[in-house]
């Protein structure tokens, strides 16, 4: 069965160290799908069609252009594919007809766009499925915050919730949530990045050393409970927190916290980000996964260049994903 992804409303970019190309990456990988980042006639030949809405969709439709004719053609597009032959990705299919409903009255609406298509863009909107990386029936799981990607295996599905700090989800008990279907047979955990980044330098924070602490104890309620019969094996695997950038990056305000980047000097995080994989290695129990060891000793600024995701951000870029990577992620504390 020939499968595309593609962008409904808006284009996935191209650019190959972009985080939102990671994420299209990603689930073209798990549905060996193309990609069409333009939503172009081609997508008819498909026998399905899957829509990416964005990795940062955040439930509202931006058109810089406003609503041109070619976003009507890309609608028009779907509508002539049919309902049953286009799922939603991540996401209940959006209302898309009310959002253009919305537009009607704007000059840089198409003429094209009227009550009535809106009306039947809807229509076709309520009709269509959507489908999680859960739901795949795929063996291994990777779960935690918006850093997940980076550290997913290949073949993984992913869950994530951004913004996800491993306190958090210690105190909140959010390990206790995770569910594997039976095929799943490893699950890696990406959490404590952002503890470094904006928690754990300040005075009034837990400590390393009690955090992981706490960590391994709840990894070992969770791989108890998810491995409940003598014929049920899955693997839990933790990820080492990412090396660290320099000071300087720019990145956009979603990811700050008290209206500040980070929270300490680039060393005093750095020392924690060690101090922290020291801790995860001295235990035998869960073996954790690291980017190559290089990069965490290297400038700060040649780093961010190299290794993060084009522009301002706090990503690493999809290419040197662990599952794109030529260089060879290791665990710490196994082989």
């Amino acid at each position: 069965m020939a499968r595309v992804i593609t962008g409904p409303a808006t284009n996935i970019t191209k650019h190959p160290k972009s985080h939102v190309r990671g994420w299209s990456l990603g689930w073209a990988e798990l549905l060996d799908a193309d990609i069409d980042e333009t939503c172009t006639d081609a997508i008819r030949l498909y026998d399905e069609v899957y829509l990416d809405h964005g990795v940062n969709w955040a439930g509202s439709l931006n058109l810089f252009a406003g609503a041109t004719d070619s976003v009507y053609e890309r609608f028009n597009r779907l509508l002539a594919i049919g309902s049953d032959s286009v799922i939603s990705l991540d996401w209940d299919m959006p209302d898309y007809g009310a959002f253009l409903a919305k537009r009607l009255k704007a000059s840089s609406t198409s003429k094209h766009i009227t009550q009535e298509w809106c009306d039947g863009l809807s229509k076709f909107c309520s009709e269509v499925r959507a489908l999680k990386q859960t739901e795949l029936e795929v063996n291994w799981l990777s779960w935690g915050d918006s850093h997940t990607p980076a550290f997913a295996p290949k073949g993984s599905a992913v869950s994530k919730l951004d913004g996800r700090t491993l306190y958090g989800v210690l105190k909140n008990n959010l390990l206790d949530e995770i569910e594997v279907a039976d095929n799943i047979k490893g699950l890696t955990l990406s959490l404590g990045h952002i503890d470094v980044r904006h928690h754990l330098c300040r005075p009034e924070s837990i400590s390393a050393e009690e955090l992981c602490d706490l960590y391994l104890k709840a990894c070992r309620k969770l791989r108890d409970r998810l491995n409940y019969s003598l014929t049920r094996s899955v693997r839990v695997e933790l990820a080492a927190p990412i090396p660290i950038e320099h000071e300087g990056r720019k990145i956009p305000k979603t990811g700050y916290f008290k209206k500040t980047p980070f929270f300490g000097s680039r060393e005093e995080r750095q020392r924690k980000t060690l101090h922290i994989m020291s801790l995860l290695k001295a235990q035998k129990e869960f073996p954790v996964i690291s980017p190559p060891g290089n990069r965490y000793s290297m400038d700060g600024e040649e780093y961010a260049k190299e290794y993060m995701e084009l522009g301002g951000s706090v990503h690493m870029a999809p290419p040197y994903y662990r599952r794109y990577d030529k260089e060879e992620w290791k665990y710490l504390n196994v082989g």
